[in-house]
């Protein structure tokens, strides 16, 4: 195959942006499934973590593999693309969770810090650090991990700069984004749950917690995935214009 399409200069179909979003959507599901079943079948809770938290490793896995295969036909770098995104997904996963801790941390450690110097209004005024902390660390945490997968990934892309750049903005952004709207779905599944069968998410055992927890990964997955699907679309169409530009140059 020579070029990033199978035919130079040929579409890609809006399909690709509609199925590119089930690369992470489907992995997500299973970890899922997989992190609920090891919580209520495996007795000792410490071996329940550490095999939980090992999880995210084949999940990666999958969604490049998963990746691969939708690029494969418009992209010979497919099988690069494939090392990086696991690479990306893993490294960037472990480094973002560092961000969401620590901004999680400076955000309360100046809240907490402001009541003690603060007077009664002050406090008052200070409540909404306590707030927004848990939404600010996770999308900074996404948004880290998200950066250091879009530059693994933009490393496998042709043409200019701009596209590699476009490519790690995207990804950064698009995973903010997605972590806001997600967290978001996260909150509005469980008040909604609370509201109709409270047993659905705040019940003894870790499955509704699990499910409460996979409504808003899924759901952030999805909008990542539309966001940079289409622009990875753009990306691959005009990688594939200038590589028949530059054919047709050659053999005039």
């Amino acid at each position: 195959m020579n070029g990033e399409a199978a035919e130079p200069g040929a579409s890609i179909s809006w399909s690709f942006v509609a199925f590119w979003p089930l690369s992470f959507a489907v992995p997500s599901l299973i970890l899922t499934l997989s992190r609920i079943a090891i919580f209520g079948f495996v007795p000792d809770d410490d071996l329940a973590y550490k095999a939980a938290l090992l999880l995210p490793i084949p999940s990666w896995l999958l969604i490049a593999y998963l990746q691969f295969r939708l690029l494969r036909p418009h992209f010979h770098r497919s099988g690069l693309w494939l090392i990086a995104t696991v690479v990306g997904g893993n490294l960037g996963g472990f480094v973002g969770g560092l961000a969401q801790l620590q901004t999680m941390s400076m955000l309360e450690s100046y809240a907490y810090d402001k009541v003690l110097i603060s007077d009664y209004d002050s406090v008052i005024h200070s409540d909404w650090i306590f707030a927004i902390a848990p939404t600010a660390s996770i999308v900074a945490g996404v948004l880290v991990g998200a950066a250091i997968l879009g530059f693994l990934q933009s490393l496998c892309l042709y043409g200019p700069f701009g596209n590699r750049l476009l490519w790690l903005f995207a990804s950064a952004l698009g995973g903010a984004v997605a972590a806001a709207f997600g967290y978001g779905c996260y909150w509005g599944y469980f008040w909604t749950m609370f509201m109709i069968y409270p047993v659905a998410v705040v019940s003894a055992g870790m499955a509704p917690l699990l499910i409460t927890v996979a409504v808003g990964l899924i759901c952030g997955m999805i909008a990542y995935g539309l966001l940079t699907g289409a622009i990875l679309r753009r990306l691959l169409i005009h990688g594939a214009k200038r590589r028949k530009e530059a054919m047709i140059a050659r053999f005039e």
